[in-house]
């Protein structure tokens, strides 16, 4: 295996437990847009903390997709 084939899946692993992150911020969501839904004494704050996951959420596909090209181009090359 040369060095390259080891960086490529590093890089694979690494956006493999991005993926598994950006899961888990998905599901830690959960229970505050159920109190948002149901319009819950609170849900004003728990919509401020959607929006606050819902950004990092954002921030973190942007990277998973900036990777996954990288590493799609360093394969071709």
């Amino acid at each position: 295996m040369k060095g390259g084939d080891i960086m490529v899946k590093k890089v694979v692993e690494t956006i493999s437990s991005q993926v598994k992150e950006m899961a888990m911020l998905v599901q830690e969501c959960e229970d505050d847009a159920k109190k948002f839904d149901d319009g819950v004494r609170g849900a004003p704050a728990s919509g401020a903390r959607i929006r606050k996951q819902m950004q990092l959420i954002k921030s973190l596909a942007q990277g998973i997709r900036q990777s996954v090209q990288e590493t799609k181009h360093a394969r071709i090359d």
